[in-house]
């Protein structure tokens, strides 16, 4: 399984209704940035961290591999693409708590891979689409997402266990009313 990290800024919303990544083949002039090009290792099963505007919003995994596809009806406001592209379907996982690259940009800094990193030394995304993401860095980010969110789950649980016991207590009352009110 290769992990990527995707840059969608003003396309999040779109391409996330839609289950999918896209990106044209070439640009206006013919060429193949390689941020375009690595949609063509996208397997199934793949792992992709969303990246919007800062911060990391989703977790997604490959349903299939990469295909050739139009530009999706959706994005065709999109005129300085081709609408020859790569899509890759996705089922993406939205984070509660997303992740902001920059506030845990001294843990993440040693990861990043020297040539076609997602991040500039500063902690700005680059220019680009799809990165390549090592499994060093993958592990970390997960491990930073995992921190921020299961706080959520155990105050949710928490909430759970409180209501339960409280339901439970009301509950051993009712035989001890129910008695009282029969003498």
């Amino acid at each position: 399984m290769n992990n990527f990290i995707v840059m969608q800024g003003h396309t999040y919303q779109e391409e996330q209704d839609l289950g999918i990544i896209w990106s044209p083949q070439q640009d206006k002039g013919g060429n193949v940035p390689h941020s375009w090009k690595r949609m063509t290792e996208v397997k199934e099963g793949d792992r992709v961290f969303h990246y919007v505007k800062g911060l990391i919003v989703a977790i997604s995994v490959a349903n299939d591999n990469y295909q050739n596809a139009p530009k999706p009806s959706i994005m065709q406001n999109h005129s300085k693409w081709n609408d020859e592209g790569y899509l890759v379907n996705l089922e993406y996982h939205e984070l509660d708590v997303p992740l902001n690259v920059r506030a845990s940009f001294n843990e993440i800094l040693p990861l990043l891979p020297i040539k076609y990193s997602a991040f500039q030394q500063n902690g700005n995304g680059n220019q680009g689409y799809l990165y390549p993401c090592n499994e060093e860095l993958a592990i970390k980010l997960l491990d930073l997402i995992s921190d921020l969110n299961i706080y959520q789950v155990d105050q949710e649980q928490l909430e759970l266990s409180i209501d339960n016991v409280r339901r439970t207590e009301r509950n051993t009352l009712v035989p001890v009313i129910a008695k009282l009110l029969l003498t």
